[in-house]
C-alpha cells in the first residue's frame, strides 16, 4: 500500500491524512486495543494515544505491509511529540525500524557521534521536570 513519505527521509508521517486513511484500508476489520477490538474509525487520537496494544499493532502493520510511493520500504515513522513543540525545536519524534538487525544482518545505519545521557544528567532532569515526564 503506497504512502507518501516525509520530504527529506523515507519515513511514514503518522499524522498525515493519507496515512490514517491507508490504515483503515490496511486492516478493514477492527484494530486490537487493550480493551478489545477498536469499534470506531481510527483517528489521530488513537495513533498518539497511550494504548500500546493498538500503537504496536499499527507500527507492526506499517513496518510489515507498507511500501512508499516510490516503491521503497519506509525506514520508520515520524510523529509529533505529545509533550508539545518546544520554542527552539521541531517537536518531531522518529521511530526507526532496524530491519537488517531483525534479519541477522549488519545494520547499514551508522552512528555519526555518540554521547551518553545519564539518568543524573542535569539537562535530562530539567526536561523531565518541565514536561512532567519520567524516563523508562
Amino acid at each position: 500500500m503506497p504512502l507518501r513519505s516525509a520530504a527529506t527521509t523515507p519515513m511514514i508521517t503518522i499524522a498525515a491524512t493519507e496515512t490514517i486513511a491507508a490504515l483503515e484500508d490496511l486492516l478493514p476489520q477492527s484494530w486490537p486495543t487493550a480493551e478489545g477490538p477498536l469499534e470506531e474509525l481510527l483517528t489521530l487520537a488513537h495513533l498518539t494515544g497511550e494504548d500500546r496494544v493498538l500503537t504496536t499493532a499499527i507500527a507492526t502493520a506499517l513496518r510489515d505491509e507498507v511500501t512508499l510511493d516510490d516503491g521503497t520500504l519506509p525506514l520508520g515513522i515520524r510523529f509529533l511529540s505529545k509533550h508539545g513543540h518546544p520554542a527552539q525545536g521541531t517537536g518531531t519524534c522518529w521511530a526507526y525500524w532496524m530491519r537488517y538487525v531483525d534479519r541477522g544482518l549488519d545494520e547499514p545505519a551508522t552512528k555519526t557521534r555518540q554521547t551518553e545521557i545519564r539518568e543524573d544528567d542535569a539537562d535530562l532532569i530539567a526536561v523531565q521536570t518541565y514536561c512532567k515526564i519520567k524516563s523508562r
